[in-house]
C-alpha cells in the first residue's frame, strides 16, 4: 500500500479520536490570565482575576499558569470560586514562583476550599512546576480526596518537588480517583518508596491510560510497584519511565507489557535496561498480538549493543510494521540514540528498517563488549539506607507536625466543659437523640439551634460552655452531618452562614454574630465527627480575615489546633 495513504488514514484517524475526546467549549466558559507573569500578593492586585471570573457565569476552565499567587489574593480567589458549580479545569502550573514554602500550602487550602463548597467536579488539575514538597501535600490531600475530585480523569503534578514524603501522600490521593486516565509525575524524586506508594495505589484502578513518571530515581521493588499498576491498567496507551533504573525488572515490565491491548507509545530511554532488558521489551511486544497500535518506542542510552539485540530490534520493529499496515497506520518511530551497536550494527539496523520504520540511531557509543558480567552490580545503583531514611523521616515530620498535639487538644477539653455532675449524660443524650427523630429538623434548623445554645450557654467569665450545652451542640451538629448524604458540604455551609461567615443566598446577607466564643468552642467540640474535607474547608474559612473570629483569641486557636487531627 502506498505510504501517503497509509500516512493520511493515520492523520484522519489520529484527528477523528482527538475530536471526539474533546468537549467544544466558547470563550464565554474560560478565563485565561495565562503567563502574564502577574505578581498576586492581595486584593486589588487579583480583582481583574476575579472580575472576569464573576462576568463567566458558565465558568468551565481557569488557566492562571505563569503567575505568581500569594495567600491573600489566594483568600479572594477561593471566595469567588464557591459560586462556580461548573468549573472543569484548573491549570495552575508554575503558579508560584518566588512564593515561601510557607505560603504554597495556604494558597492551596484556600482555593480548594472555594472549589470544594461550589459543589464544582474538576476532570483536570494541573499543578506542575511547583513547589509542593511533602510540606504541602497534607494541604492538597483531603481536595483529592472530596467529591470535586471523584470525577478527576487528568491529574499533573511534575516537577513539584515530592520526595518519598509526598509521594506516599499523594498514593493517599490516588485511591480515590477511580476515574483517572492520566497521571504525569516525573521529576518528583519519589525513588523506592514513593513509587511503591503509587504503584500499589494504582494496582487498585482500571482506567488509567498515560501513565509518566520519568526521572524519580525509581529501581527494585518501586519499578516492581509500578509493573503491577501496569498489569492492572491494560487499556493503558502511554508510558514514560524515562531515567529510572529498570536493569534487574526487565523480565517484570515485559510480562505487563504482555497484557496490554491499547499501548501507543513506550519510553524507556536511559533506564539501564542493557542487552538483556532489550531482548525481554522487544520478545514482549512481540509476543503480545493485541499490541496493533504502538506508534513510538525510545530506547535510547541503555547501553545496548551485540547480535543478539540487533536481530530482536529488527523482529520487532517488522512485527509492528505489518501490525500498523494492516490497520491503515503510519509508520512508527524507534529511537536507539546512544547505544552500543557500533557501525556495523548501525548499518544493519537501517538496512532493515529503514523503509518501514522511523528509525533514529544517534549518538552511538561504538560496539561494546556483550560478555561482561550482567550481574554485576551498577556503581551508586543502591540508594544510600542512611539518607534515605533521613528523608524518609524527614517526610513524615511534615505529616506529623498536624497530629502531635491530639493528647495535648484532648485534655483541652475538659479544662474547658465545666464541672457539673455528670450523671445524667446518658439520660440526657437520649433525650436529644428522641428530640432529634420527632422534630425531624433540616439542616438549617439543626445549625441555627447549635449557634443559639452555643451562644447563650457560654460563660463568658470562665470562657467555658455547660456540659448540657456541649453536648447538645455535638448532637445537633452530627445530626445535620449525618443528613447531608447528597452533598457533604450542606452543613458546613449552613453552619458557616449562620455563624456569619458565609453570605446567605436567600437574603444575599451575612448574618450578624457578635460573639462566636461559645460556638467556636462547640465546634471545637464537635469537629471529631467531621470529614478531612470538611475540615479542610472550616480551616480556611478560620484563617480569612474576620474580626468576630480574630476576638476569640485562644478558643480560635483551639478549634484550629483541632481541626489538624
Amino acid at each position: 500500500m502506498d505510504n501517503n495513504i497509509v500516512a493520511a488514514n493515520d492523520l484522519i484517524q489520529e484527528l477523528g479520536s482527538q475530536v471526539s475526546g474533546i468537549e467544544l467549549k466558547t470563550e464565554d466558559s474560560i478565563v485565561s490570565f495565562a503567563n502574564q507573569m502577574k505578581k498576586l500578593d492581595n486584593e486589588e492586585d487579583i480583582r481583574p482575576i476575579v472580575d472576569a471570573i464573576a462576568e463567566c457565569k458558565q465558568l468551565v476552565c481557569l488557566n492562571l499558569e505563569g503567575n505568581t499567587l500569594g495567600v491573600n489574593a489566594a483568600k479572594e480567589l477561593g471566595k469567588c470560586l464557591e459560586s462556580r458549580p461548573l468549573i472543569k479545569k484548573l491549570l495552575f502550573n508554575n503558579l508560584f514562583t518566588g512564593r515561601l514554602k510557607s505560603e504554597i500550602p495556604e494558597v492551596l487550602l484556600f482555593v480548594t476550599s472555594g472549589v470544594m463548597l461550589s459543589n464544582a467536579r474538576l476532570d483536570t488539575l494541573d499543578l506542575s512546576d511547583n513547589a509542593i514538597g511533602p510540606v504541602t501535600m497534607p494541604s492538597l490531600l483531603p481536595f483529592l480526596e472530596s467529591h470535586s475530585c471523584e470525577s478527576l480523569t487528568t491529574l499533573r503534578l511534575n516537577n513539584c518537588g515530592l520526595g518519598i514524603g509526598g509521594g506516599e501522600i499523594l498514593a493517599k490521593g490516588l485511591l480515590k480517583l477511580t476515574n483517572l486516565r492520566t497521571l504525569i509525575c516525573g521529576r518528583n524524586r519519589l525513588e523506592i518508596k514513593g513509587a511503591q506508594a503509587i504503584g500499589n495505589s494504582l494496582a487498585k484502578l482500571t482506567t488509567l491510560e498515560t501513565l509518566e513518571m520519568p526521572q524519580n530515581g525509581i529501581h527494585s521493588e518501586g519499578i516492581e510497584a509500578i509493573c503491577r499498576a501496569i498489569s492492572s491498567n491494560r487499556n493503558l496507551k502511554n508510558l514514560n519511565l524515562n531515567d529510572n533504573n529498570l536493569r534487574t525488572q526487565s523480565q517484570s515490565i515485559a510480562s505487563a507489557l504482555r497484557l496490554l491491548t491499547s499501548i501507543e507509545t513506550i519510553n524507556f530511554g536511559d533506564c539501564l535496561l542493557k542487552t538483556a532488558g532489550c531482548l525481554a521489551i522487544c520478545d514482549a511486544i512481540v509476543d503480545n498480538s493485541q499490541a496493533v497500535t504502538i506508534k513510538e518506542i525510545n530506547l535510547s542510552g541503555n547501553e545496548i549493543g551485540g547480535q543478539p539485540a540487533i536481530d530482536a530490534i529488527v523482529r520487532c520493529g517488522q512485527t509492528i510494521h505489518d501490525r500498523r499496515t494492516q490497520q491503515l497506520l503510519a509508520k512508527c518511530r524507534l529511537e536507539l540514540s546512544s547505544n552500543c551497536f557500533g557501525e556495523s550494527g548501525i548499518d544493519q539496523l537501517t538496512a532493515a528498517l529503514n523503509q518501514t520504520t522511523i528509525l533514529i540511531i544517534d549518538d552511538d557509543e561504538g560496539s561494546a563488549d556483550e560478555g561482561e558480567d550482567d550481574e554485576e552490580e551498577e556503581e551508586g545503583e543502591e540508594v544510600d539506607e542512611n539518607v534515605e531514611k533521613n528523608k524518609e523521616n524527614e517526610a513524615d515530620g511534615c505529616v506529623m507536625s498536624t497530629t502531635t498535639t491530639q493528647s495535648d487538644q484532648q485534655s483541652d477539653r475538659y479544662t474547658k466543659v465545666g464541672d457539673e455532675n455528670d450523671v445524667s449524660i446518658d439520660e440526657l443524650t437520649k433525650k436529644i437523640e428522641n428530640d432529634l427523630m420527632v422534630s425531624n429538623k433540616n439542616i438549617d434548623d439543626l445549625c441555627s439551634h447549635f449557634v443559639n445554645i452555643s451562644i447563650n450557654g457560654f460563660d463568658g467569665q470562665d470562657l467555658k460552655l455547660k456540659n448540657d450545652v456541649l453536648l447538645e451542640s455535638e448532637l445537633y451538629v452530627k445530626q445535620a452531618l449525618r443528613n447531608d448524604n447528597d452533598n457533604e458540604f450542606l452543613a458546613i455551609n449552613s453552619l458557616l452562614v449562620n455563624l456569619g461567615l458565609l453570605k446567605d443566598e436567600q437574603s444575599g446577607h451575612y448574618k450578624t454574630v457578635d460573639d462566636l466564643r461559645g460556638p467556636l468552642l462547640a465546634l471545637a467540640n464537635s469537629v471529631k465527627h467531621m470529614s478531612p474535607q470538611q475540615k479542610h474547608v472550616l480551616r480556611a474559612f478560620m484563617n480569612r480575615p474576620n474580626k468576630s473570629v480574630e476576638q476569640c483569641g485562644r478558643i480560635k486557636h483551639t478549634l484550629m489546633q483541632k481541626l489538624f487531627i
